[in-house]
């Protein structure tokens, strides 16, 4: 896969690898061993199998204790022949050879025997004296260890068994000794339980209140801040949060140092006005507002806010790693919402993908589709080829990707426009897919399986494809809002120069508020971004049950259909849903945190200026405080109305999804009553989903006479209908369960945000709300009213 995640090897416990006989040295590294996760180690050794791995060990201890004595016996035999006869050193027997090479023998049967191996997918974090390196490409495991170390490899490939390797970088021996074997195998299984720590997504408000202030010290210290963050913690972490310029993030510690320094200027020029701490300076601040001073530092806090929201849902092993060493970027980007998650890329998903399926306990063995149509080449290449993306020639550039996508709907297109009339009986209803159904096969049906990890990664990096670009809005928010103060100044005063000090306090406060805008802003930004971009997901999810698709965008037929009478294809499509609302959880919370806290904010602004309007509140605001107030709620209220609509329109496919499952229900009821006629090739029928169902149960039914005829059955017409009905109601419950668990889902598992279900209905209500407020305030200006307000 390609994605990699860090792992800090914490001194709690010390395992000794011997290097294998004719070394003088032996190394040692250590292994962290978590201690803020020993329940869950308890609680998910059965998925790693640790009691047959601890069996393993323990025979395979066993036989090395026997061996060990064998050996001493054929030394000593080995001596006096050499005495005796004066046998040449290189035709001696090597007994460590020998018994080396019988023992990985074993071991490598042992091991591929172990039933339900779980994958790995991680990369361990830089550690400051020895590094351990863990990569997974897709289903293969290993594990490495650097060149200084003896490599251990542990490979679990799909096409084969699963074979075990030790290497050196100067040594031919293939196995180490039985301690070094138990260690690593340790190793193996402390991954995992460091993988599945990054799936629980957990916030901690004591590390989410302790990074705030760790910031905002920053912000108001500058690098001066470490020293207080040093009492209290590590200077690893001084490094990490980009406090120092050793940190691996270059670029976020160079933006919080500008953000720093034009934060004590700012709030300086004010200290100075105010107090005279510098008798030789005299600052004014003349045609200055005192509200941009507090808001300000309102953005400081909210920046201050929405990094330390990322280290609250952080697991407590990154944190432990992030305290304990240096990690470079890579390392560091993966929690950023940028560089992961809001600009896909194939190695990026691969652990949010993985993360999903282990959430929904979904099987990587099971999760496999089976289509109705012959798929398009490059479709069906990305969906069979785990290493698409990461051959050389075809290196992922979302660009490149568009352009793919673009091609597939002009493909459509010219299908569509070149069928002036269409034959109803005879003709197949190609138009509206890019896939061809002209030729269902068995090959297709039961042969041709996708993995369905896979599919996940076409149908997200189809959405970050058709995912809005945040630029011109950010570009024209920013100046909107910098903007503001000049209006108020010239309508209060009717100037726009301003002295010296006024100058430079202006150009300190529009860089900082520059930087702490986009960043703020992007982050509400991007819960426009990822609910539009799921909404896109869900649709192609509906896309795949859907083998007439009239109703859909053109965008959305470019996905094949699966494979409707099987159960496991109906089976791992209900487990892709799953996942689509699930992927990315620990961003997704993030979000739903921001958009919640600023939601909350911001109706709370809006409540006090709207009192204040209508008399309620016997006090006045400045211009420029309802200027800035007006823009900021105006931008975080239409961004989460926003949201609230794709959110509304995600949950409003529970719905869809349910009634397509029903229409699928109903078109098997009538082919089990009809199977006669829909076996017959000669009767024709006019209807999409009858003609798609007729090719696949004469399919089935051809399969079955082979099926019979091959292992020399006696059989009859009725028998092999009597088989393919009793299939159907298998169909039938199948739809049944997945219809009501739908219906759960959409009751107790929909979106929400702020706690409220986004529906439709309740789009109509907040519509409802907007223009009373509206007409309510037109009558309050057309009665006259007080109008100090503007």
């Amino acid at each position: 896969m390609g994605v990699a995640m860090n792992l800090k090897i914490k001194k709690k416990s010390q395992f000794l690898i011997n290097q294998p006989s004719g070394e003088d040295t032996s190394r040692s590294f250590n292994i962290n061993q978590v201690n803020q996760h020993s329940e869950q180690q308890e609680s998910i050794s059965n998925t790693v199998q640790s009691d047959d791995i601890s069996e393993i060990i323990k025979d395979y201890e066993n036989e090395e204790a026997e061996k060990d004595i064998d050996k001493e016996r054929t030394d000593k035999i080995l001596l006096q022949n050499k005495s005796r006869k004066n046998t040449s050193l290189t035709h001696q027997y090597d007994s460590n050879s020998a018994l080396k090479r019988t023992t990985t023998s074993k071991l490598q049967d042992r091991i591929i025997n172990l039933k339900g191996l779980t994958l790995i997918n991680t990369k361990l974090p830089r550690y400051m004296n020895d590094t351990m390196e863990y990569t997974n490409r897709d289903s293969h495991l290993h594990i490495d260890i650097i060149p200084e170390f003896n490599e251990f490899r542990l490979d679990d490939s799909d096409r084969g068994g699963k074979t075990l390797n030790f290497q050196r970088e100067h040594d031919d021996l293939l196995s180490p000794d039985p301690i070094g074997v138990r260690q690593k195998l340790k190793q193996i299984f402390l991954n995992r339980l460091i993988n599945v720590s990054e799936f629980q997504v957990e916030f901690k408000f004591g590390t989410f209140l302790k990074f705030m202030i760790y910031h905002l010290l920053f912000f108001y210290l500058g690098p001066l801040a470490s020293i207080l963050v040093l009492i209290f913690d590590t200077k690893q972490i001084v490094n990490n949060m980009s406090f120092w310029i050793t940190t691996g993030n270059k670029a976020s510690f160079f933006t919080q140092i500008i953000q720093w320094i034009a934060t004590i200027t700012v709030c300086g020029s004010w200290a100075q006005k105010q107090y005279r701490l510098f008798p030789i300076v005299e600052i004014n601040l003349d045609y200055i507002f005192l509200e941009q001073l507090f808001f300000f530092n309102l953005m400081v806090l909210i920046r201050s806010f929405v990094i330390a929201v990322r280290y609250g849902y952080t697991s407590q092993f990154r944190l432990t790693t992030l305290r304990n060493s240096n990690q470079d970027l890579s390392y560091i980007a993966q929690d950023l919402l940028l560089p992961t998650w809001i600009n896909f890329n194939p190695e990026g998903l691969d652990l949010e993908i993985e993360a999903s399926m282990w959430r929904n306990q979904v099987e990587p063995e099971t999760f496999k589709f089976t289509f109705i149509e012959e798929l398009e080449k490059n479709m069906g290449e990305r969906l069979l080829n785990k290493n698409y993306y990461a051959n050389l020639d075809k290196s992922f550039k979302m660009k490149n990707y568009k352009q793919d996508i673009s091609s597939f709907k002009a493909s459509i297109r010219h299908r569509r426009n070149s069928l002036d009339r269409i034959d109803i009986y005879n003709n197949d209803y190609d138009m509206f897919g890019l896939h061809s159904q002209r030729n269902i096969t068995l090959t297709n049906l039961k042969e041709k399986k996708y993995c369905g990890n896979l599919l996940l990664r076409e149908i997200a990096l189809f959405a970050g494809a058709h995912q809005r670009s945040t630029a011109l809005f950010m570009t024209l928010s920013i100046i909107g809002k910098l903007s503001l103060p000049f209006i108020a100044r010239y309508i209060t005063y009717e100037r726009f120069e301003l002295p010296w000090d006024s100058s430079i306090y202006t150009a300190f406060d529009s860089i900082a508020t520059s930087l702490f805008l986009l960043q703020n802003y992007f982050f509400v930004a991007a819960g426009h971004v990822d609910f539009q971009r799921r909404y896109n997901m869900m649709k192609s999810v509906s896309a795949l049950i859907t083998p007439f698709k009239d109703n859909y965008d053109i965008k959305f037929q470019i996905f094949p259909t699966i494979n409707l009478v099987s159960k496991e294809s109906l089976h791992a499509w209900f487990q892709l849903r799953c996942c689509v609302m699930d992927f990315g959880r620990k961003y997704m919370m993030r979000i739903f945190m921001y958009s919640s806290v600023f939601l909350g904010m911001y109706l709370f602004y809006a409540a006090f200026l709207l009192m204040s309007f209508f008399g309620f509140l016997q006090f006045e605001f400045s211009l420029v405080f309802n200027m800035i107030c007006i823009f900021d709620i105006v931008i975080i209220l239409g961004l989460i109305l926003s949201m609230f609509f794709y959110g509304a329109a995600i949950n409003e496919e529970f719905v869809e999804n349910k009634l397509q499952l029903i229409k699928i229900k109903q078109i098997l009821i009538y082919s089990k009553s009809n199977l006669r006629r829909i076996i017959n090739k000669n009767t024709k029928f006019s209807a999409a989903y009858l003609k798609i169902f007729q090719k696949i149960f004469q399919q089935l039914f051809q399969d079955k006479r082979d099926e019979f005829t091959k292992i020399q059955k006696s059989f009859t017409s009725d028998l092999i209908l009597l088989d393919l009905k009793i299939h159907i109601d298998d169909l039938i419950e199948q739809i049944d369960s997945i219809i009501q668990r739908l219906e759960v889902e959409n009751e107790h598992r929909p979106l929400k945000l702020l706690g409220l279900k986004a529906t439709y209905a309740f789009m109509n209500q907040i519509y409802t709300t907007l223009f009373t407020l509206a007409v309510a305030i037109s009558q309050r200006f057309y009665s006259g009213g007080n109008t100090s307000y503007i």
